[in-house]
This record gives C-alpha cells, structure tokens and sequence, in this order.
C-alpha cells in the first residue's frame, strides 16, 4: 500500500500500521463478497502510476476512492494497492511502468523522505540508505546501493518488480494499463481498458472530462517533466532512468529483471545494456540540490 499523504495527514507509525491491516481486511472482503460488496481494486508496482489510475477509474465509475481508512472498506468503491493480479481476485486495472523507472521514483520518493538533520535514528526509510544520514547527503551514486536493497526487501509489497509483473502477467484477462501509453494518450488508453473491464463502449465526453480533471501537469501545476518536491508525482516522464542509473545499476538490473523487462516488452534484447555503457558517466553530484 502506498503511502501518498501520511505527512501532510499528520498520520503517524502506528496509525499507519491500522491502515495497512484496515486496507489487506478490504482486499479480503471484496475477493470473499465480490457482488455484495463491489470494490474494484487497481493494482500495480510502487511508484508505477497506480494512484492515477485509481483516481480516474474511480470518477468515470462515479465510484468513491477510498482512501487510507482506518476501517475495512465494505461499500461500493474503488481501492489502490499493490497486489499481483490474479484471475479471481478483485483487481481490475494492472498497471505497468518500467521498472527503471519504478525504482528511479522510488529512489527521489524514499530520498526525500530521510531525515534533515542526523539526531533522526528513527527514520523508516533509511535502511535503504545505509551510507547517507541526511537527506542533504544523497548522492546520485547511492542509486546502485538503494537498488540492491529495494530489490531484496521491498517497499509496499513482498514482491519485487521483476515477481510482480510476472505473477501478474502471467494471467491470462489481465486488463493491463501502460504508463507509458497514458502519457502519450490517456484517453485512449483508458477508454481500451475500460470497455475491456466493463465490455461496454464508454462515454467518451465523461471521459474526456475525467482525463482532463486527472492530467498529471493539472496536479502537478508545472509543465510535465519537470519536478515539483511538495507534489506526490515527481515528474510524470518515462525514460528518466537514464539520468540516474549508472553503469553498475544497469549491469544489475540486466541481471536481475531481464526475464521481466523482456516479456513485459520493454526490451527485446541486452542492447540496451551496450547502449547504456557508451554514455558519458553522469557527474556524482548531490540529489537533493536538483531533483527532491
């Protein structure tokens, strides 16, 4: 489960751990009572638009969003998670990123939540910035480090990205939502998986409506790309991996997520791995001064 506004809800560690419960409960009920209760889950990798997604599906249906209850969800709505998709179960939407890019996210979005000064020992997201006590000190070189760690012991799920999409591909309805075609277009891209999840044409002008009130540069209030720290979406771009990998996350990543990076058809080969090394090796200046 994501985290998006515990900060700004002045939600703390133990009120967090009776939402969590509250939201696996959730799951649990819309998989045992799927007519009774209609809650559609969408679902997808951390940091893979999951949020959006959610927040589109859930104003086109005229269906709530619930959001971080502290209570178990049993009415009509539409809940966020990061479950694999399975063929009986209550997920409705997958939604597929990148995963470069998925940890790249993640990478800004864990780095700005580390601590500003170091009498903070008790900081949640520090284990996977074993050699930085402030958020001043992130460095671009810590990526490779933040990686393995990510990729050991996930955030948000037992799963890392490569199990993810895998398990979730591998089912064969799986209505797939790209966040690569929702950037270059939304409408069309959720009007093909809705009509695919409700096998009916949809409203196009609500929908319209629903794109629009959505878009990432409306939330963002900035010009898509670029970076705003207070926002939960930081850029809103694919491809930024690049900016940030360098040659010893890419050999890793190759190693460890090829299968998955390959059959989610994101590459077809390990070009992109010579491709990669012919880059000239990006300065290891500080993260916080420029992206977070």
């Amino acid at each position: 489960m994501a985290e998006p506004n515990y900060e700004k809800r002045g939600i703390g560690p133990l009120a967090r751990k009776v939402i969590t419960l509250s939201h696996h409960f959730s799951y649990y009920l819309a998989k045992r009572y799927p007519q009774k209760l209609d809650i559609d889950f969408v679902s997808g990798y951390p940091r893979s638009g999951t949020v959006w997604v959610t927040q589109m599906f859930s104003d086109y249906l005229e269906k709530p969003f619930a959001d971080l209850s502290f209570l178990p969800i049993a009415f009509p709505s539409v809940m966020h998670g990061h479950y694999i998709y399975k063929d009986d179960g209550p997920v409705k939407i997958y939604v597929l990123r990148d995963g470069r890019d998925a940890y790249t996210s993640l990478f800004y979005y864990l780095g700005r939540k580390l601590p500003a000064t170091k009498n903070d020992t008790k900081n949640h997201v520090k284990k996977y910035f074993p050699y930085v006590d402030t958020k001043s000190e992130l460095k671009y070189s810590d990526f490779s480090t933040f990686l393995e760690l990510i990729s050991e012991n996930p955030m948000g799920t037992k799963y890392n990205w490569n199990d993810h999409v895998l398990l979730s591909l591998n089912n064969s309805k799986v209505p797939v939502v790209r966040y690569e075609n929702l950037l270059n277009d939304c409408f069309d891209e959720m009007k093909l998986c809705l009509e695919t999840v409700l096998q009916k044409p949809v409203n196009e002008e609500k929908l319209k409506s629903t794109v629009y009130k959505y878009s990432i540069s409306r939330q963002i209030g900035e010009q898509q790309g670029k970076v705003r720290n207070e926002s939960f979406i930081r850029k809103g771009k694919t491809g930024d991996w690049v900016n940030t990998f360098d040659i010893k996350s890419v050999e890793y990543f190759h190693k460890t997520y090829r299968k998955s990076l390959e059959i989610s058809g994101y590459e077809k080969n390990d070009e992109w791995v010579e491709e990669f090394s012919k880059r000239k090796p990006r300065s290891d200046d500080f993260v916080f001064n420029k992206n977070i």
